[in-house]
């Protein structure tokens, strides 16, 4: 049972990494407010945000964030996780203006239909084995009495 299981769930959990969601090339004057992107910089700009973190920045991700249309800036939301902070439980956001020169390529996350219907079919798939193979090691019934056995007795 325990193979059988794990047989099971160790693809399951690589379809779960591999997420649901998918990045779709844009142009960089393409994204509107709120659109969540993923920007790969220039090298130039990944050596002035590594003032700012301590750390090389070769990629950002982060949310577009609304204000006045500046055609040659782009403002995202980021995150900085433990290892750009340096601490192990903080997780400081700040609001980042990019000029759209020193981004190199710009894509949109978007949710995959199609890989979260296949993490649903997986998920439903493992929940059958998992009741099947839990129903198959007893005697199929409930309650704990043996197959064709008396009833128990009765106070009254």
């Amino acid at each position: 049972m325990p193979r059988r299981l794990a047989s099971i769930l160790l693809p399951l959990f690589g379809v779960c990494l591999a997420s649901c969601v998918t990045y779709t090339q844009i142009p960089t004057h393409e994204p509107t407010p709120g659109d969540e992107v993923r920007v790969r910089l220039t090298q130039d700009e990944a050596e002035r945000l590594r003032d700012r973190t301590g750390r090389r920045v070769e990629r950002l991700e982060g949310r577009v964030q609304p204000g006045a249309p500046i055609a040659d800036s782009l403002r995202m939301m980021v995150t900085w996780g433990a290892a750009w902070a340096g601490t192990p439980m903080e997780g400081r956001r700040d609001l980042v203006t990019l000029p759209r020169s020193s981004v190199i390529e710009m894509e949109r996350k978007e949710i995959s239909r199609s890989r979260t219907a296949a993490l649903g079919v997986a998920l439903a798939a493992a929940v059958v084995v998992l009741f099947r193979s839990v129903g198959s090691d007893g005697d199929g019934q409930s309650g704990g009495l043996p197959p064709d056995g008396p009833p128990p007795p009765v106070d009254l």
